[in-house]
């Protein structure tokens, strides 16, 4: 790339050659193209282009900046302008860069000469502190600077408020008896492996892979569309292991052949209802659990994928996609599915804590750590997500943890913010035009949304004798022990999808514009749309994916 030079004000060493001895700049663009933080970089379409704007680079020394810089430097004796250069010619001669990303329009950035550099950025704003848990407000410019919590809102709330003596107690009750309980479950999921109810995933040696889920009876549903989705697929489910938090979710995983593992006394203290929304205590409680399923499978030394229930597999998440190498290497430590939410609570990753993929290693597992102690955190903020996101954050900068979000704008890991946000991209879905490896229905309310969201999405593949229902209450005709579960599976799981219209202001693989909205003012997604097309196109979608599972055969 060229060098070219814009108009700026001096670049006098005098007054800053203690924190810089010189500056460029490079392309956005270029920079996030060559160096990959992790982080999900959005389609900026109606917006200013990434390649429009610029990453500015500090030098420390003479030693590290390109040689055009250095020559106006000679040439000039300061330097009178900011080159605008390539990521290979500004950063050539950088042993260390040390990255900040910035929001423009909400910091100043001051660098301060110091004997040795950190790693950690302090947050400074004009606020004050009220007698309310979390609550701040903001004074005026003339007021003092005062040392913040990084996640106050522009309403003065902090997002990320230190656990209350009550929820360290709680907290702390269930790391005791997780301790305490820790040998009895390594050896109960260790005798499962090796009887091979277990079947951990394995492509390339030493790779090995359990895909984790956890689920109460509130969610049975969600446990059986999974199960029954991926056997009318043709998927492989062998190594996936359901932690359930009560004996009914136990016996309904092991009936749709799952793997599954329930321990009373470590698991006997959560609800079996579903939760009634984000965020409440039941969702706490249950996030909790994903902590520990995490943990002990990490430390059993196995790569994990994590996911939450509300997900269904159009491919096999681990042959087709992060076990495949042609897509994935050993690069990064952690691959997350990008939630779609953006704002200060889960920045900078915006990771999606219901659907990740995690390698075994040593940071890997002290990450893993890392959350199991910040137990307390979670049950303060009511959310698994912000935590994890925080506690990322924190082990990239403490031990080179290798991050990878995968960004919404991509085709392979669409979840709730596609259903509700992208309809266009649902479509393409629907016409079989994209081929994604999952979906996962998050940013939905509760249960019974995402029942009916997956029933118009096509893709619900539960016979209703079965929803609500423990095992013993559903009719299976033959209740013998040996072919109980082949039965069951036959009561239950339906090899077509069981269509249902509820919204016509939300996704429908078949017309539903005589419905009602749930939005008030909800536009009709089938809006301007004829049956004829709808038809064309679900013919479409269902010859591509029979296409693609006779060439997989």
């Amino acid at each position: 790339m060229a060098t070219s030079t814009t108009e700026a004000s001096s670049f006098d060493l005098k007054i800053v050659g203690e924190v810089a001895a010189g500056m460029a700049a490079v392309p956005t663009s270029d920079f996030m193209n060559s160096i990959d933080l992790g982080l999900p970089i959005d389609d900026v379409k109606g917006k200013k282009d990434m390649s429009m704007s610029n990453v500015l680079v500090l030098y420390g020394s003479r030693s590290n900046m390109p040689k055009s810089v250095v020559e106006e430097q000679k040439k000039r004796k300061q330097q009178s302008s900011i080159p605008i250069l390539s990521e290979d010619e500004a950063l050539e001669h950088c042993s260390q860069l040390v990255v900040l990303p910035v929001q423009k329009k909400h910091a100043c950035l001051a660098l301060v000469p110091y004997q040795d550099e950190s790693l950690h950025a302090q947050k400074w704003m004009r606020i004050e502190e009220t007698k309310t848990r979390g609550k701040y407000v903001f004074n005026g410019r003339n007021q003092t600077l005062r040392l913040a919590p990084p996640r106050i809102t522009n309403k003065g709330m902090d997002q990320f408020v230190p656990p209350d003596e009550h929820e360290v107690r709680e907290g702390f009750a269930v790391l005791r008896k997780y301790f305490a309980l820790t040998d009895e479950v390594v050896n109960d999921l260790k005798h499962m492996i090796d009887t091979k109810k277990l079947v951990p995933y394995q492509r390339v040696s030493p790779m090995k892979i359990i895909t984790v889920m956890v689920s109460n009876f509130g969610q049975s549903e969600m446990i059986l569309n999974f199960a029954c989705n991926a056997r009318a697929r043709g998927l492989d489910t062998s190594s996936v292991l359901v932690f359930a938090t009560d004996k009914e979710t136990l016996d309904l995983a092991d009936s749709l052949g799952l793997a599954a593992y329930y321990n009373e006394k470590l698991f006997g203290h959560i609800p079996n209802r579903a939760a009634g929304a984000y965020g409440d205590k039941i969702f706490a409680a249950l996030m909790t659990l994903k902590i520990l399923s995490v943990h002990i499978v990490s430390h059993l030394g196995y790569d994990l994928l994590f996911q939450d229930a509300d997900t269904i597999w159009f491919q096999d998440p681990l042959r087709d996609y992060f076990a495949n190498k042609e897509i994935w290497d050993s690069e990064y430590d952690v691959i997350f599915q990008d939630d779609g939410a953006r704002g200060l609570r889960f920045a900078p990753y915006f990771a999606n804590s219901g659907f990740y993929f995690m390698r075994n290693n040593v940071r890997t597992r002290a990450y893993a750590d890392a959350l199991l102690f910040s137990m307390t955190h979670i049950l303060s903020t009511r959310s698994h997500q912000q935590v994890l996101i925080a506690v990322l954050s924190e082990h990239v900068s403490l031990f080179g943890l290798r991050v990878k979000v995968v960004s919404r704008d991509s085709n392979d890991l669409p979840c709730g913010f596609h259903w509700h946000q992208r309809p266009e991209f649902i479509r393409s879905i629907f016409s079989g035009d994209v081929h994604p490896i999952v979906f996962h229905m998050s940013w939905t309310r509760n249960k019974e949304n995402k029942v009916k969201f997956f029933q118009q999405m096509g893709e619900w593949y539960v016979n209703d004798q079965c929803i609500g229902k423990n095992t013993q209450e559903v009719n299976v005709g033959n209740r013998t022990k040996s072919n109980f579960a082949v039965h069951f599976v036959q009561a239950c799981c339906s090899l077509k999808p069981k269509f249902k219209c509820h919204y016509r202001d939300k996704p429908s693989v078949h017309d539903c514009s005589d419905s009602p909205p749930i939005d008030s003012g909800g536009k009709s997604f089938w809006a301007g749309r004829t049956k004829k097309t709808n038809v064309a196109s679900t013919k479409t979608s269902t010859k591509r994916k029979l296409m693609r599972v006779a060439k997989k055969a």
